[in-house]
């Protein structure tokens, strides 16, 4: 199939650039380099919309999997509120991670936030992601200090098998096409070099396609080279289903109006989620005020 593809747009080329060409020789040069660039183009999409369905396949969650934990109220204690956060989250909302990990530190009186400063009351019996803020607190607000936190939280979550490095197929055949574009790309180049044309079109065209052929390189390279990417187990569907009942059971069933955060503790545990699963707009005033000191703290 791909031969065949190959040759109809090879003719179809040499159809379209035969009146620009003064010569058999540049017209072939033109039309190979072409051909080469649009069968790669055709084959790398291909390739890209296979990996994103693949991906897309190993994500999948059946509706008997929604409707088994539709409603879900117990607490996840063999977790920490951060590596929940990311399980429900991902990379989308660091700083809420970060904000729930800081109450729960104070509730368990780990850590005491006094006039703008966090004070450490005690470091053990810790999660991995609690630690780290502990351990690494005076830099809460460097970029740095976000990429190592969820590190240390993908780790936690690796080491628990909730996630994976899931690697994707690989494809010979994107690496032969890869190889043939590249060496047919060079290879025309310096034929065509060798010819010292004067016509304003072919110069105009190699000038073009080079750009083209730079980008496409620095694309695929790029591509080929993200073999891996982490994702759920199915320990971890099962827990970030788990999350989505919470969240409607949560949005259902509570009235966060008449709660705040330092009343008894299942309601504490409860708050925690409500910020991770986004559900804190249902806190009261003076839970939100806490929150947003936590926040703020974080971005001062």
């Amino acid at each position: 199939m791909n031969i065949v593809l190959f040759i109809i747009i090879l003719f179809f080329n040499i159809f379209i650039f035969h009146n620009y060409c003064a010569d058999l020789f540049t017209l072939m040069v033109v039309a190979s380099q072409s051909t080469m660039l649009l069968w790669f183009i055709i084959n790398f999409i291909i390739f890209i919309i296979k990996r994103k369905i693949e991906i897309l396949n190993v994500k999948k969650i059946t509706r008997d999997d929604w409707e088994k934990f539709n409603y879900y109220r117990d607490i996840l204690k063999t977790y920490s509120i951060g590596e929940l956060g990311y399980l429900y989250l991902e990379n989308k909302d660091t700083q809420l991670l970060i904000a729930a990990e800081l109450e729960n530190l104070k509730r368990k009186k780990l850590i005491d936030l006094k006039q703008d400063e966090i004070i450490i009351l005690n470091n053990e019996g810790c999660y991995p992601s609690e630690k780290y803020i502990i351990e690494h607190y005076r830099f809460i607000n460097d970029k740095e200090f976000y990429e190592r936190y969820l590190d240390c939280i993908k780790d936690s979550l690796k080491e628990k098998g909730c996630l994976t490095n899931y690697e994707y197929k690989k494809d010979p055949k994107i690496i032969i096409i890869f190889t043939l574009f590249i060496i047919t790309f060079f290879l025309g180049w310096y034929l065509f070099i060798s010819t010292n044309t004067e016509s304003l079109f072919i110069v105009g065209f190699e000038a073009i396609y080079f750009c083209l052929v730079i980008l496409i390189l620095l694309m695929g390279f790029g591509v080929l080279g993200n073999k891996k990417k982490l994702v759920k187990t199915k320990i971890g569907k099962e827990i970030f289903l788990k999350l989505c009942g919470l969240k409607n059971y949560l949005r259902d069933f509570s009235n966060f109006d008449e709660k705040n955060l330092k009343e008894i503790v299942l309601w504490e545990d409860y708050i925690l989620y409500a910020i991770i699963l986004k559900e804190s707009k249902n806190l009261s005033n003076e839970s939100k005020n806490e929150l947003n000191k936590l926040i703020n703290y974080i971005y001062k």
